[in-house]
């Protein structure tokens, strides 16, 4: 940011798409200087990250993960 510029506030975009069984889904976490990373759940994997920054989890590596940021773990 440059002098008194005001910090962006996060947005958050979620696109869900749920055809039977199969369910997509895509959430945008927006912020500053045009950062766009986004979660996407698609199968049995969830990919993190942003293009060229990507983390691919399986869908029980993620479930982990958030049971232990909402136990506040990380």
């Amino acid at each position: 940011m440059k002098g008194n510029e005001i910090a962006k506030p996060l947005t958050i975009v979620k696109v869900y798409i749920s055809l039977q069984d199969y369910i997509f889904m895509k959430v945008y976490l927006c912020g500053e200087k045009g950062c766009c990373p986004y979660v996407e759940a698609d199968g049995n994997e969830v990919l993190i990250g942003e293009e060229g920054n990507m983390c691919r989890l399986t869908r029980e590596q993620f479930n982990e993960l958030k049971e232990r940021i909402i136990k506040g773990e990380i």
